[in-house]
């Protein structure tokens, strides 16, 4: 899969936690503004006021709303609002990790899942005959 392919791929909080929460630290609730619909800057306060001095936290919920109420939500979205937000470094490693395929699709993985379990099925079916 090319990586503009993947680019256009919704991404997962998995991937999310482990590539991205770390190097936005801080600019989340910037970051969310960015994203979220206008309407939603009440949800970051929310999320602000219920979970203090852990902005890891609030990163992970911030997401989470995003992924939940933007229909389009995608790696190259996201890549766009970081560096509008000055997050530079932390778009060009996510770019790196796409082109790499570091960061595997959703629709990737189940495809995959999907093919090892039909190859064992088969070979289950042949062994029985």
């Amino acid at each position: 899969m090319a990586s503009s392919e993947i680019g256009q791929t919704c991404p997962s909080m998995k991937h999310l936690n482990r590539h991205v929460i770390p190097l936005v630290d801080t600019k989340w609730y910037d970051l969310g503004l960015e994203l979220l619909d206008p309407e939603d800057e009440k949800s970051l306060d929310t999320i602000e006021v219920n979970n203090k001095n852990d902005v890891h936290s609030c990163c992970r919920k911030m997401f989470r709303k995003w992924l939940d109420t933007c229909e389009d939500a995608t790696w190259n979205k996201l890549i766009v609002v970081l560096r509008k937000i000055h997050l530079n470094d932390a778009a060009s490693k996510i770019e790196i990790l796409l082109q790499g395929e570091l960061i595997v699709p959703q629709q990737k993985m189940i495809n995959t899942v999907a093919c090892v379990s039909s190859e064992v099925m088969q070979g289950c079916s042949s062994q029985q005959d």
